[in-house]
């Protein structure tokens, strides 16, 4: 017996955002949430949430990660853009 096929509007719901958390690297306190791809299958988002931390920090040598995860149906909260750092 096979198991009738997904629908569309069934995979959105699976969707699944990268959530990076980006702290300076002598102030803690002071760290910005980046959400650079939403709209992932799990997996790809913990693959690519590894490559992409990387990426970032590369180009970011101030900051260090503090956290990241993969946010499955969590809803964005309305907020004002984190700034990007210089």
């Amino acid at each position: 017996m096979s198991n009738p096929p997904i629908g569309r509007a069934v995979l959105e719901k699976l969707m699944t955002a990268l959530v990076l958390v980006f702290c300076l690297q002598g102030a803690p306190g002071s760290c910005i949430e980046q959400r650079p791809l939403e709209s992932l299958a799990l997996p790809a988002c913990l693959v690519r949430g590894q490559e992409y931390a990387q990426e970032w920090l590369a180009e970011h040598p101030k900051w260090v990660l503090s956290g990241w995860r993969c946010e499955h149906n969590v809803p964005r909260k309305q907020r004002e853009p984190a700034p990007m750092p210089g």
